[in-house]
């Protein structure tokens, strides 16, 4: 906005006009933002100050145009106005003030002279920010400028690590008019180390202006390498998903999860790569929480279908991670199975109990990625249904005490970790109830069978010894009887002598 003052100028201490501290005069770049800084030291206070374009000596107050107005300045300070570097005040430029106590003026200040001498440096982005060996990635030159029309950009790149006698290589140029204001290269099966840069080149005001460098970007193929971090711990199989990073490690951020699309999938997927490659068994569990040990995450969008070897080779994508979700993994390894034994009996998969006899089972559970800070739990059970849930500490065990009569049954136990997640189960015992007869029957009858059994022998052996004596040659019980029908032949005669 302009005003044209009309009041006559005064004799009061005309004001000094420089440019702001923070101005590189020689580098003052189009459609910037530039300082200048309007200064008395004596003055009828309060003052109201004014800046605008200086015509050359012959201008007054009268045909003086205020491009900006100062609020109420009630004592000796340095006021900036702030200008915008475009065509339009592109020229000498002096400030003036009025005394609001009188309405008195003073003179023109020494007049600045503002040259736009550059355009505003480009941005180059690499997209995706990290990307693995052998994988693909886009470069973008974009102008930052809000209205240029008809400019070139150029692009250049050099190996990594860069020395002072890496030189730029020229990737290549490309004129732009209407509405495109970038310029993109894409690279496919990346295997080197580079940094891109770009500059910009316009025709403003019957003038060349350049650019100068834009912001290096590197362009780095990625091992990707992964771990589990909880508690500040590293290196377990249990924990959040962190992605080594341009030699440093970075919290990989989540993005919301729900039912009707395939986050959750994605996720799952993500879980059992990061599992297979750190060879900490399937994953078990995972789930979406917050880690309020870091302010912010810069690593985001791992998508993993389910088949990938290792993280690396799951596609990614750059997200902006406003909050502090990462994914939290739960590998088969960080929490091995409990271990079951019966006590007096040992490891035993099968035990028969009696009506009157009670049973104690021994659960013990050991891991190296657990600390004394974790809630843990022993879940001891019946055919599935828990009977028991203590709590207990990190590589310890504990006995569960099964008073008769026992409910026959598989027992088995498990681990619980932080309320959420279970082990395998253990290995288990299965529990039967018998009751065996009375052996005082039993004996009885084997007595009375053996007593009998000796009198059968007796019998038998008295009678047959008693055969043998009546008669002095026992008929042998294979030969036939002979039969005589004469009375004298039953009569048994001593022998004749010959």
């Amino acid at each position: 906005m302009c005003l044209r003052l009309t009041a006559s100028q005064g004799s009061l201490p005309v004001p000094q006009l420089s440019f702001s501290r923070y101005v590189n005069e020689s580098n003052i770049q189009l459609d910037t933002k530039v300082g200048l800084e309007c200064f008395v030291s004596s003055a009828p206070f309060p003052i109201t100050m004014y800046i605008g374009r200086y015509k050359g000596p012959s201008q007054t107050l009268d045909t003086a145009e205020a491009w900006q107005i100062s609020e109420t300045i009630r004592y000796s300070k340095p006021y900036t106005f702030t200008i915008t570097a475009d065509s339009f005040a592109e020229d000498d430029i002096v400030c003036w003030y009025k005394s609001t106590y009188n309405g008195q003026k003073s003179g023109f200040s020494n007049p600045v002279k503002l040259v736009i001498s550059h355009l505003p440096p480009p941005k180059v982005t690499v997209q995706p920010k990290f990307f693995s060996v052998g994988g693909n990635y886009t470069v973008y030159c974009d102008s930052t400028l809000d209205h240029a029309t008809n400019f070139s950009m150029s692009l250049y790149y050099r190996t990594l690590p860069a020395t002072p006698q890496t030189t730029l290589i020229h990737l290549g140029s490309l004129n732009l008019t209407g509405n495109d204001n970038r310029i993109l290269v894409r690279q496919t099966n990346a295997n080197i180390q580079v940094e891109y840069v770009c500059t910009m080149k316009m025709l403003y005001n019957g003038k060349v202006l350049h650019s100068l460098l834009s912001n290096f970007e590197a362009a780095i193929p990625e091992e990707l390498p992964i771990q589990l971090v909880r508690n500040g711990r590293r290196g377990g199989c249990l924990g959040n998903l962190n992605i080594k990073l341009r030699d440093k490690w970075e919290t990989v951020c989540q993005k919301p999860i729900t039912a009707d699309s395939s986050s959750a999938a994605e996720a799952a997927a993500t879980a059992m790569v990061a599992c297979r490659e750190l060879g900490c068994g399937p994953a078990v569990d995972w789930k979406r929480v917050v880690d309020r040990s870091i302010s912010l995450i810069t690593t985001a969008g791992v998508r993993c279908s389910g088949s990938e070897k290792k993280i690396r080779e799951c596609p990614t994508e750059d997200l902006v991670c406003r909050d502090i979700n990462t994914l939290s993994i739960f590998c088969s390894d960080a929490l091995p199975p409990p271990k079951l034994s019966v006590v007096t009996y040992g490891p035993v998969s099968t035990l028969y109990a009696t009506d009157k006899q009670s049973v104690k089972i021994t659960c013990s559970f050991s891991s190296p990625y657990l600390t004394s800070s974790d809630t843990m739990e022993m879940v001891f059970r019946l055919n599935g249904s828990i009977l028991r849930d203590p709590y207990i500490t990190i590589n310890s065990s504990i006995d569960f005490e099964i008073f008769a009569p026992v409910p026959e049954g598989v027992y088995d136990c498990v681990f619980r970790l932080d309320r959420t997640s279970l082990s395998h189960a253990s290995n288990s015992v299965v529990i039967y109830r018998h009751n065996p007869p009375d052996p005082v029957p039993i004996i009885l009858g084997i007595l009375t069978t053996v007593v009998g059994a000796a009198i059968l022998l007796y019998i038998c052996i008295f009678r047959t010894t008693k055969e043998f004596e009546v008669n002095e040659i026992p008929r042998s019980s294979c030969e036939p009887e002979a039969t005589n029908t004469h009375r004298e032949n039953n009569v048994n005669y001593l022998p004749q002598q010959l």
